[in-house]
């Protein structure tokens, strides 16, 4: 399946109105991500952890870091999740497994 530019803007102008709604923020990242831009989707979850500081936000900015080959700045992600509330998903689960 294919995902077009549309969620990306849509999500994008959801965290432009409410600049202080971390799920908005979350799912640009996720929209991001399945286009393959990793750097965006990290600065969108890295937006989301620092509204709402959840270990699932930075999980998901440690993976787009990753994914973009970011070694050093997804193991910075990685002690910023540590330090946050600590959330039992797939996403952080996955980080913890890799440090």
């Amino acid at each position: 399946m294919t995902i077009g530019l549309a969620p990306v803007a849509a999500f994008a102008s959801a965290a432009r109105f409410s600049q202080d709604h971390a799920p908005s923020y979350a799912g640009l990242g996720l929209a991001e991500l399945r286009l393959g831009n990793f750097s965006e989707a990290q600065i969108a979850f890295m937006n989301a952890a620092l509204i709402e500081d959840r270990s699932l936000y930075w999980a998901l900015s440690a993976i787009a870091a990753l994914r973009s080959g970011a070694e050093v700045v997804a193991r910075t992600l990685f002690d910023a999740m540590q330090a946050a509330i600590q959330d039992d998903d797939p996403a952080t689960r996955f980080v913890r497994a890799v440090y």
